[in-house]
C-alpha cells in the first residue's frame, strides 16, 4: 500500500515525540504541544543534515 511521504512523518511525531496524545489543556496550550513537537523534530532534522556536510 502506498502512503503518502508525511505520513512517515506523522508516525515520527507521534511515536518519537509524543504526539499520539496531548495532555496539555486548552487550544492554545494544544497548539504550544504541537509546535514544540515539531520544533524538536527540526532540531533533529537540522542536526542529522548538518552531520552530513562536514
Amino acid at each position: 500500500r502506498f502512503r503518502a511521504g508525511i505520513e512517515g512523518n506523522i508516525s515520527m511525531l507521534k511515536r518519537v515525540f509524543g504526539l499520539d496524545r496531548c495532555t496539555w489543556r486548552g487550544l492554545e496550550h494544544f497548539k504550544a504541544y504541537v509546535m514544540s513537537a515539531v520544533l524538536a523534530y527540526n532540531f533533529k532534522v537540522f542536526a542529522r543534515l548538518s552531520r552530513q556536510t562536514l
